[in-house]
């Protein structure tokens, strides 16, 4: 009975043509991150991003909230402006928040606290659990959304979708809790909609993997695309358990799911926690190769970081440098030939990776003048597999797709 009625919201959603009435966010290409120590002039007078994520507010608190003409100024310096909101859990620096919930402050709610409430996120101080699902939690959230709009953001970046994976995995407690979320997310929607907002943008952080969960099916899928406008992922490349500086170690499965949201025309806004001068320049090579927008920051995010150009806008920016032709034979044993024209004289790069993101072959020819070349390349010792060719001209930057079988 669940995944009609689901079927049926998704049908009416579509045939009032409610969950496309967006601007796509494909023409971003740096955007910035920021939650703590936020001064509206500085977010303003920094030409490098064209979005930016922050808080609702200076310190957490409705008291301190940003007024509607400071929102206005970001977006009249040309940038797209999104307001933070943690729709899986429940922040006790909230105006939401009720004292008696908690009251000693032990992380277990009290008897008079809501149902939906539970127990404190021990990685995050004053950060509870919440059935989600429930009503009265949903209310909260469609309020604190319309705080979110009359202050005049562009949109929301959902935090903690992937609070479906507490409560169908870790406590068993909603089996279904996969479907549940993707229904909360379509009914923030529904209510954007609802409330004569429909080109209000909603940009989850995380939580990919509820594309493919138990109870989820493509039709659930497909509309959780439908309602959102990009996804922003954490620590894709650079996993590990240090707070910054992990070890570089793409995440394959991540990298493929994420393949779905651009397959979908849903950009991914891809952050990592890094000071690390050579991290950082292999971080936006591969996000140069697999077309996500960058951006690098402390993981406390108190500062705010400079957006970073890397490419995305030339990748799809046709001929205007360079023509990358396929290249033969393809699929190709140990050795392939790739032929590309130059428009102009350039210095050129070729950089190919495998499917994790490692540089297998990397090759700098100089600066050639404009006509036709080629480049010759041997893969050996490598396993059969899809490789990514990233063909660097000046500042152009084009890729394609490589096939090996041995």
């Amino acid at each position: 009975m669940k995944n009609h009625f689901l079927s049926l919201f998704v049908f009416l959603l579509t045939m009032n043509g409610l969950l496309f009435a967006r601007e796509p966010l494909t023409g971003i290409h740096t955007w910035a991150y920021q939650l703590q120590n936020i001064r509206i002039d500085d977010i303003v007078s920094n030409a490098t991003f064209e979005l930016i994520v922050i808080d609702y507010s200076a310190d957490g608190s409705n008291e301190t909230r940003f007024s509607a003409g400071e929102i206005s100024r970001i977006r009249q310096s040309g940038k797209k402006a999104m307001a933070y909101l943690s729709i899986g859990e429940a922040e006790t620096y909230r105006y939401y928040w009720q004292p008696s919930w908690d009251s000693n402050s032990d992380g277990k709610p009290d008897k008079n606290a809501p149902v939906w409430l539970g127990p404190v996120n021990p990685d995050w101080e004053g950060n509870y659990k919440v059935r989600f699902w429930y009503d009265d939690w949903q209310s909260i959230i469609f309020g604190y959304v319309d705080k979110i709009v009359d202050q005049g953001f562009d949109g929301i970046y959902m935090d903690i979708i992937d609070a479906y994976y507490y409560w169908a995995e870790e406590v068993s407690e909603k089996p279904d809790a996969d479907a549940l979320m993707i229904q909360f997310v379509l009914n923030i929607r529904k209510h954007l909609n609802e409330t004569g907002h429909p080109d209000f943008y909603m940009i989850p952080q995380n939580g990919e993997y509820i594309l493919v969960e138990p109870h989820v099916t493509e039709a659930m899928a497909q509309t959780y695309l439908d309602a959102v406008d990009a996804i922003g992922v954490e620590d894709v490349f650079f996993q590990g358990d240090e707070d910054m500086n992990n070890p570089y170690d793409p995440d394959a499965e991540r990298l493929d799911m994420l393949a779905i949201f651009q397959q979908s025309d849903k950009p991914v806004f891809s952050i990592e926690y890094l000071t690390d001068t050579h991290k950082i320049t292999r971080y936006i090579e591969a996000c140069a190769t697999f077309h996500f927008i960058p951006v690098v920051a402390n993981r406390e995010l108190d500062q705010l970081p400079d957006g970073i150009d890397a490419g995305t806008e030339r990748i799809n920016s046709g001929p205007d440098q360079c023509v990358l032709y396929p290249n033969f034979p393809n699929p190709f044993n140990s050795t392939t030939r790739i032929r590309f024209d130059l428009n102009t004289t350039a210095d050129v790069r070729l950089a190919i990776y495998n499917a994790l993101g490692k540089l297998v072959f990397s090759e700098q020819k100089g600066r050639l003048t404009a006509g036709q070349h080629h480049w010759c390349v041997r893969l050996d010792n490598q396993p059969s597999g899809i490789y990514v060719a990233m063909l660097q001209a000046n500042s152009f930057i084009k890729t394609q797709k490589l096939i090996l079988m041995n």
